[in-house]
């Protein structure tokens, strides 16, 4: 039996770092080994790439280590990142010189990320940053990165320790379907809370438009000019962010479809029927 951590509310995983999910990180872990810093978790980041101007990495992690600014207030970071992975370190020169710069810990492999070097588990919760770096494509244009890669390393750390910690994933699990059900079934046989996505549903909105939590649909449609994998992933986000609500669902998504421009008038002419396309 894999002893959890507590499962936590969407308002307290927002409370931390400022970001969507990071902050599930929050929750102590029963039999934790003792902070650098009395109440502040101790996190391990596991990423593939850290450099500027443009990695999730860097986005990230630096909320984790300094906070952030909002409306002209700074809102300090209540976590400690204890240690670091990077898959692509030779070209993570500003990863590099940032865990320099902090004394933090930069490991060879994602599981001595989490057990600091040791045998058993050593922090409070995971940051899985599997996004940006030199990775190829397969046919479908899917970015192969190797986000299943390092969790698969996660959950045999929680299973040799008989323990485990929150685990945030940034956007989607995996390229592939087969590995994301996985993911998503081993935190469901271990019991870790497993949070993921991005900043996007916390945004501000212009105009301001939120649906009444009685409001009927049954068909909806974004528009977004998604050239990659990455960016359809967004215009996911964005239109869950409108039809289901943290606070009383408003609609539960159950089909997904992403078409080509040359669809679009049909599939809007469709769901104004009532119709799937």
């Amino acid at each position: 039996m894999v002893e959890s951590s507590h499962f936590l509310t969407r308002r307290e995983l927002l409370g931390v770092a400022g970001m969507a999910g990071v902050t599930a990180l929050a929750g102590s872990a029963a039999g934790a080994v003792p902070q650098a810093s009395p109440g502040r978790p101790r996190i391990a980041c596991l990423v593939t790439y850290w450099a500027a101007p443009n990695s999730h990495a860097d986005w990230i992690l630096t909320k984790l280590l300094d906070g952030y600014w909002w409306q002209g207030a700074h809102t300090p970071s209540r976590i400690d990142v204890a240690s670091v992975y990077i898959h692509q370190l030779d070209t993570s020169l500003l990863g590099q010189k940032i865990c320099k710069a902090k004394q933090i810990p930069i490991y060879n492999t994602a599981g001595e990320a989490l057990t600091l070097g040791g045998k058993d588990l050593a922090v409070d919760g995971v940051v899985i940053v599997g996004e940006h770096g030199n990775y190829p494509t397969d046919l479908k244009g899917h970015w192969l990165l190797p986000r299943w890669w390092m969790y698969q390393q996660v959950v045999r750390v929680f299973e040799q320790s008989k323990r485990s910690v929150p685990v945030f994933n940034d956007k989607h699990l995996s390229y592939n379907w087969d590995d994301a059900k996985w993911m998503f079934d081993k935190s469901r046989e271990l019991k870790f809370p497993l949070t993921g996505g991005s900043s996007i549903p916390t945004y501000f909105r212009s105009p301001e438009i939120d649906l009444a939590a009685d409001t009927p649909i049954r068909n909806s449609i974004v528009l977004g000019g998604a050239g990659d994998e990455g960016a359809i992933f967004h215009s996911v986000d964005v239109l869950q962010a409108f039809v289901e609500r943290p606070a009383g669902i408003i609609a539960s998504t159950v089909r997904l479809e992403s078409l080509p421009p040359n669809r679009i008038p049909a599939a809007l002419i469709a769901a104004l029927e009532g119709r799937r396309s």
